[in-house]
């Protein structure tokens, strides 16, 4: 997938994380559903 034309869709995508207490700092996550359209060498 590094060269030619291609397309990606995204289908879904959902974050979620934790707030940041004290000395810990917040993290996130995100989960992304992806279809990627590959045009065929010509």
């Amino acid at each position: 997938m590094r060269k030619g034309p291609r397309l990606i869709a995204v289908t879904h995508s959902a974050l979620t994380g934790t707030a940041a207490s004290g000395d810990t700092a917040a993290t996130y996550t995100l989960t992304v559903d992806a279809l990627a359209f590959i045009s065929p060498a010509e």
